[in-house]
């Protein structure tokens, strides 16, 4: 992961915590046209990369190029999250709630043929239960005929097929006098790929039970990414950057003796070139940051008095690092705050964001304290709920917006750009909440965050959207998003007659669902 801390509007885009994705797959039920999978969500699987405090799993499904395809996740347990990445594990869409409340569905045409990765997840995190994956090619007639290319080992025709024994030329690790070992090697195109699709060299190393481990990948010519498995082949640690550069780092207590397994290898797993790995007893300081790092990653399931407590302890670490706080330190700030938020603890997580935004303000690092204002939009955000909201910039027509003057009316502000698919999907619903409520008082005010104001002209013309719209940029006096750290679109925030915030997600059903509740009350 490279330095750059915010993928904006893209996807929740707070840094992942040091539990990244495993890529699990399971089997396939082929129908005559459709690919289904029923599978279930559990506590034992690993968080999503992007969605750091959701559980996943991964799904490898071939796609041809210029042909379309509606990939479902529906579930009755919790809110499904869909995320798309390409052949190169670029995350090409996502989706939350396109399928109808609470389903999610991405529709996409392959720019290009080749193995593409369905994550299935949740929007909040720490949901577990059954989902059903569905997979349709949307695109008329048979699929043409391609050239046959080996398929990845655990991978043929689209079907997932039992994967060769990983690991069978493993290189063995000792430890000599100075209690530490390392590796100088290459990643390169014929190396065995780990869970079929990451080239890899694989390490074993003896574990003492007790004893805490640092372990460093580090590479001038990839993204460097290590995992850890324990002696019965579970992943127990994985990891993208130490915090210092893009080189990774783990830092593991060894609950039991037994040989360990070390995978190097790099994010999107194609990367090739030199590499170094190293392994050596953890300094208690290692130790420290590691078991700040444990208590944060867990900050979601905690209790109400656990996660402050939590906060405290990362408060103090920012405190003690002073003006050189970093991007680990970055990385364990923003996982807290997205933890909190996804826990519905907007409290706790507004106050974390006032703090750190004060302590990053004080960094050398301009990078670091760059992050200050944003956290300070964040914490105003989430401070929202309950609370007036202040909203003002120039409409597309040039004519001035105060928020203020739709006072006594339910108004819909809606954070939203036409490139972003769930935020077009929603507008039919929009719309016709618009007609139907209207002349009762129902109000909607979209804030634009397209990249080009004219294509913004173009499509609010071509779908007649009725309702006004600012295109935020700061030129234009209004830098909405900004002030409120807008993270993620769309965000369609609901306020009331009284000029205060009633919802922060007020789409599909739930907007249906308050509005029959608002427009009714006097």
């Amino acid at each position: 992961m490279k330095w750059k801390l915010l993928l904006p509007f893209v996807a929740l885009c707070f840094m992942p915590s040091a539990v990244w994705a495993d890529v699990k797959k399971e089997e396939k039920k082929e129908g005559a046209k459709d690919t289904v999978v029923n599978g279930e969500l559990i506590q034992a699987d690993l968080k999503d990369k992007v969605r750091t405090a959701s559980y996943s799993k991964t799904y490898t499904y071939k796609m041809i190029e210029g042909r379309n395809y509606q990939i479902d996740m529906t579930s009755n347990d919790f809110d499904s999250y869909l995320r798309l990445e390409d052949p190169a594990g670029t995350q090409v869409a996502f989706d939350d709630d396109s399928g109808g409340f609470p389903h999610a569905r991405i529709i996409y045409k392959a720019p290009k043929s080749g193995d593409f990765t369905i994550i299935a997840t949740t929007f909040g995190g720490g949901s577990t239960g059954k989902f059903m994956l569905v997979v349709k090619d949307l695109t008329g007639g048979p699929a043409p005929k391609e050239e046959k290319k080996d398929a990845p080992k655990d991978v043929k025709d689209g079907k997932v097929e039992p994967k060769a024994k990983e690991g069978a030329n493993a290189i063995e690790l000792k430890f000599g006098k100075e209690q530490n070992a390392s590796h100088s090697g290459s990643l390169t195109n014929d190396d065995p790929q780990y869970k079929g699709n990451k080239l890899s060299k694989m390490f074993t190393l003896p574990m003492e039970a007790g004893k805490t481990y640092r372990i460093d990948l580090s590479s001038k010519a990839f993204d460097a990414y290590l995992y850890l498995e324990d002696p019965a082949g579970k992943v127990v640690d994985q990891n993208d950057d130490n915090g210092e550069s893009l080189d990774s780092r783990i830092i593991y207590k060894a609950d039991k003796a037994g040989t360990y397994r070390i995978v190097a290898t790099s994010l999107g797993g194609k990367g090739t070139g030199a590499f170094t790995l190293s392994v050596r007893l953890a300094t208690e300081d290692d130790a420290k940051q590691a078991a700040l790092r444990q208590r944060v990653n867990k900050i979601f399931n905690a209790s109400a008095e656990e996660r402050k407590e939590t906060v405290r302890e990362v408060v103090k670490h920012l405190e003690a690092k002073g003006k050189k706080i970093g991007q680990a330190e970055v990385q364990m700030a923003l996982g807290v705050t997205q933890a909190l938020e996804f826990a519905k603890d907007e409290k706790v997580a507004a106050e974390a964001c006032s703090q750190f935004a004060k302590l990053f303000a004080k960094a050398e690092d301009t990078k670091v304290s760059g992050l200050a204002k944003m956290l300070e939009g964040v914490s105003r955000r989430l401070s929202l709920m309950g609370n007036e909201m202040e909203v003002k910039g120039k409409l597309l027509d040039g004519k001035d917006f105060d928020l203020k003057d739709l006072k006594g009316k339910v108004v819909l502000v809606d954070f939203w750009a036409t490139w972003c698919g769930p935020c077009v999907a929603e507008i039919p619903h929009m719309k016709k909440m618009h007609a139907k409520y209207n002349k009762q008082g129902f109000e909607i005010i979209g804030i634009s965050l397209d990249n080009s104001e004219d294509a913004l002209k173009k499509f609010i013309a071509r779908e007649e959207l009725p309702w006004g719209s600012i295109y935020d940029t700061p030129n234009r006096g209004s830098g909405l998003a900004d002030r409120y750290g807008v993270m993620a679109i769309p965000l369609p925030i609901l306020i009331g007659r009284d000029g205060r915030v009633v919802s922060m997600n007020a789409r599909g059903e739930e907007l249906t669902r308050l509005l029959e509740k608002l427009m009714t009350e006097k």
